[in-house]
């Protein structure tokens, strides 16, 4: 004898238990899917983007719209940022996608204070800790890694900003007198912590060293500096 063979919706053997079991799998994969994809993303994202290279581009560029305007046309003030990022990307300092998490920013007239950050500034203040690896002047961090490895391959600890206390404020020049004087691609009282850099700005624009390290400061320590002074901490 045959036997029966059910219909349900003009398909056979699909009964409603069978239907709810495939349905629900289907979701399981999808829902895990998903969850692979944001998972995955960030970390894809972040390899190409939040390198201090990429932070310093993104501050330059805001810094050269920032002194530039006023514009007459919003495509001008998107210009203004892609030349700088263009020549960036161009010496191979910066990735594409960089230079696109920068210019499509502006693009987007998302204003700069509201921008969000496509890389760190810098490695982190010598003299502190909480910033990962390394340190921000080049020297001081070859200084205190040669005697404590674990530094640049683990973790700027206190331990590490007590070294560098002791072995670079008095030794390198690049850490000013002082209180800290600041990061050169970043506005604050006048003079940067880098005293080859200082040196290049304040000498075509003494207001730098006088009075306050502006936004023009910083775009001047950008074009004079930053193929001439030894490169900050690896990203």
């Amino acid at each position: 004898m045959c036997s029966e063979v059910k219909l349900y919706h003009g398909s056979p053997l699909k009964e409603p238990g069978v239907l709810t079991r495939r349905v629900a799998m289907k979701k399981f994969f999808s829902v895990v899917f998903m969850w692979w994809l944001l998972a995955m993303v960030p970390q894809v994202w972040a390899q190409d983007v939040g390198s201090v290279a990429c932070g310093q581009v993104q501050l330059a560029a805001q810094s050269a719209v920032a002194s530039g305007g006023p514009y007459r046309s919003h495509g001008a003030l998107v210009s203004t940022a892609a030349a700088v990022v263009d020549a960036a990307e161009v010496a191979g300092g910066i990735t594409e996608e960089c230079s696109s998490c920068i210019v499509n920013q502006f693009a987007r007239r998302i204003p700069i204070p509201e921008q969000t950050a496509c890389g760190r500034a810098d490695c982190g203040d010598c003299l502190t800790t909480g910033h990962g690896t390394g340190c921000e002047v080049a020297t001081c961090q070859a200084a205190v890694c040669a005697i404590d490895a674990f530094c640049c391959d683990t973790d700027w600890d206190s331990q590490c900003a007590g070294e560098a206390g002791a072995s670079c404020v008095d030794a390198v020049p690049q850490l000013c007198a002082g209180p800290r004087c600041g990061n050169c691609v970043t506005t604050h009282g006048p003079g940067c912590e880098i005293a080859a850099c200082q040196a290049a700005v304040c000498a075509i624009d003494a207001f730098c060293c006088d009075t306050e390290w502006d936004s023009v400061c910083v775009a001047e320590a950008v074009d004079l500096c930053i193929d001439a002074v030894p490169p900050l901490c690896p990203s």
